[in-house]
């Protein structure tokens, strides 16, 4: 599932995260890309927070591709909520693809994000932009 975040307001992150539910029925969702996040959206990180949050529902993940590239107010809060949806994944998760570069995220931030993607046992592919 690709979902192009470039016009995110967040009535509809809201609305996204409320699909994420139904679209996760056993063994049919296993791959997630979240690209264009809105570079303008100073509230990208709640926006993040929610769909990162919506995405506990979901049985497993194999592949997760987020690209905050555009995001100039994206920070440590939003790589933290991203950082405890990837650690629920972390049996599962196969692909992983994080793009921060343009973001606020610091080295405490990726430091964090670091420690979490160590534990994905299974990480055959990894990607990351900083």
């Amino acid at each position: 599932f690709t979902f192009d975040a470039e016009h995110l307001k967040n009535g509809i992150v809201e609305e996204f995260a409320q699909k994420i539910p139904e679209m996760s029925a056993p063994g049919t969702f296993t791959a997630i890309e979240i690209i264009n996040w809105n570079q303008y959206e100073e509230d990208v990180n709640e926006q993040c927070k929610i769909v990162m949050e919506s995405l506990t529902s979901l049985p497993s993940l194999l592949h997760l591709t987020l690209d905050f590239s555009k995001c100039k107010y994206f920070d440590d809060e939003g790589c933290k909520d991203v950082g405890q949806s990837v650690d629920q994944f972390s049996k599962t998760l196969t692909n992983l693809h994080l793009n921060f570069k343009s973001t606020k995220v610091s080295d405490e931030g990726l430091h964090f994000l670091g420690s979490v993607i160590r534990k994905c046992s299974d990480l055959t592919h990894l990607i990351l932009n900083f």
